[in-house]
C-alpha cells in the first residue's frame, strides 16, 4: 500500500493521502504499545479490555490532533511544500 500511494501519479508523497497513511501507521504504533504495555501489567488480557483500548488510545490521539493547529495543517493542507518545492512553516515565529 505504502508504495502504491508514494508512487501514484494521483497522489504522491505530498498528498493528504499520504499524510493519512502515515498518520494512520503512527496510530497502529501506539495502538500496540498501548496493548503490550497493558500486558505488561496486568494477566489475561480479553477481547473485552483490548477493545476499551483501542477506543481509549483512538481518542486521546483523534482529541489532540483536534487541538493541535501543526497536525491539522499536515493532514487537510493539500500541499506543504511552496512553489519553491520548500516545506512551507504556518507558525513563522517557530521558524
Amino acid at each position: 500500500m505504502r508504495k502504491k500511494i508514494r508512487e501514484s501519479k494521483d497522489y504522491g508523497p505530498d498528498s493528504t493521502r499520504w499524510r493519512e497513511y502515515m498518520f494512520q501507521r503512527h496510530m497502529d504504533i501506539l495502538i500496540k504499545q498501548a496493548i503490550y504495555e497493558t500486558e505488561r501489567r496486568e494477566s489475561g488480557l480479553s477481547a473485552a479490555r483490548i477493545d476499551g483500548l483501542l477506543d481509549k488510545i483512538s481518542k486521546q490521539v483523534y482529541e489532540a490532533a483536534a487541538q493541535d493547529p501543526s497536525l491539522q495543517s499536515f493532514l487537510f493542507q493539500e500541499s506543504l511544500t511552496n512553489s519553491s518545492g520548500e516545506v512551507e512553516n504556518e507558525n513563522p515565529q517557530n521558524a
